[in-house]
């Protein structure tokens, strides 16, 4: 086989023996000048089973991890510029479309892994998965306030109202020290794990001290009513 003219960057990669001793490297081949010299041994001297690492590549996509997937691609991307180094047209486009394969896996575990992590940030607390608290929700989305998915369509202090009237009528409470005394106040716990959102304690100190106005206020507080 013949080495095709290509830009030397395309096959800078390192090829190492079964026990992981590196055989070759063409990156340092090329900084001491002396590629060329030895590109034939690369070319013939060095003929590892492409077909065979393929299979066993392909045989590993369906059940391995992202982690483990991005390994896969990066032992596959060394082949292919192997491949390309031999001008061997057959591999080059097994591995290509291979490759793209693997991508694509890569993608989908992102995506579920993404569905994942919106269903925890939005999983239901006991407290406010209850008959009581699901009222308070359907009359939310029917006002226009909640997607029926829980999440909530407003601001930060229209969220912070709608909480401290749900914990009111629900009667979420905690007890709290204060100096001596340990009291009761109210849990903004179960609306932070519902809707992943904070600051709840001061956006309602501020909107009950008349220190903020909340639009659509008469609105939220209908719900309740």
């Amino acid at each position: 086989m013949k080495t095709k003219n290509i830009d030397l960057s395309m096959v800078h990669f390192g090829i190492n023996d079964k026990d992981g001793g590196i055989i070759i490297n063409t990156d340092l081949l090329v900084k001491k000048g002396i590629y060329n010299d030895v590109v034939s041994f690369i070319i013939d001297g060095y003929e590892p089973d492409i077909q065979q690492d393929a299979i066993i590549y392909a045989n590993k996509i369906e059940n391995s991890t992202k982690s483990e997937l991005i390994e896969i691609k990066e032992l596959m991307n060394e082949r292919l510029r192997l491949c390309i180094l031999r001008d061997d047209k057959k591999y080059i486009n097994l591995y290509t479309n291979l490759i793209e394969t693997v991508k694509e896996k890569i993608l989908s575990l992102s995506e579920i892994n993404d569905e994942k992590h919106d269903h925890a940030a939005l999983s239901i607390p006991d407290v406010l998965d209850t008959p009581e608290a699901r009222k308070i929700f359907d009359k939310a989305i029917q006002a226009g306030f909640m997607n029926p998915d829980y999440r909530f369509n407003g601001n930060g202090n229209q969220l912070a109202l709608f909480a401290g009237l749900a914990s009111d009528t629900l009667g979420l409470t905690i007890t709290q020290w204060r100096g001596e005394k340990r009291i009761k106040v109210r849990s903004w716990e179960p609306f932070k794990q519902l809707f992943g959102k904070n600051d709840y304690a001061n956006r309602w100190k501020n909107i009950n001290t008349y220190s903020i106005k909340v639009k659509d206020a008469d609105k939220i507080k209908k719900i309740f009513s």
